[in-house]
C-alpha cells in the first residue's frame, strides 16, 4: 500500500529520498526488531491473542497511514504496521507448526506459499 503513495507524496512535498526511504523501510525494520520479542512472548501468551493483537496493529497502522500528513506520522504508521505484521505472522506460523508437528516442513511450505 505504501509504494505508490510515498513517491508521489515525496515529490509533492519536496521530501528527500532518504526520508522517503525511511518511510518505506520503517515496516521492515520494525518487523525485524519486534520478531525476537514476539517469539519470546509466544512462550507465555496464546498464539490467537498475538494474532488478534497483530491484526489490530495492522489496522491501526494502515488507518494512521491513510490520514498521515507529515513524514514522522508516515514513519510511525509504518512502524506500527510492521510490529503488527510481525506479531500476526509469527503467531500464525507458531500456531500452524504446533497444530501439525508431524508435517511441519510441508505445512510451513504451504503457509509461505499462501502468503504470496
Amino acid at each position: 500500500a505504501a509504494f505508490p503513495i510515498v513517491p508521489l507524496y515525496a515529490n509533492e512535498k519536496d521530501i528527500s529520498d532518504v526520508t522517503a526511504g525511511s518511510i518505506l523501510g520503517a515496516t521492515s525494520l520494525s518487523y525485524l526488531l519486534a520478531s525476537p520479542v514476539l517469539g519470546i512472548l509466544l512462550v507465555k501468551w496464546p498464539c490467537r491473542l498475538l494474532i488478534l493483537v497483530g491484526l489490530g496493529l495492522i489496522t491501526l497502522g494502515n488507518g494512521m497511514f491513510a490520514i498521515s500528513t507529515t513524514p514522522l506520522l508516515f514513519i510511525t504508521a509504518r512502524t506500527i504496521t510492521g510490529v503488527g505484521n510481525s506479531s500476526a505472522e509469527i503467531a500464525a506460523m507458531t500456531l500452524v507448526s504446533r497444530r501439525y508437528p508431524q508435517h511441519i516442513g510441508k505445512i510451513m511450505s504451504w503457509f509461505e506459499v499462501a502468503q504470496d
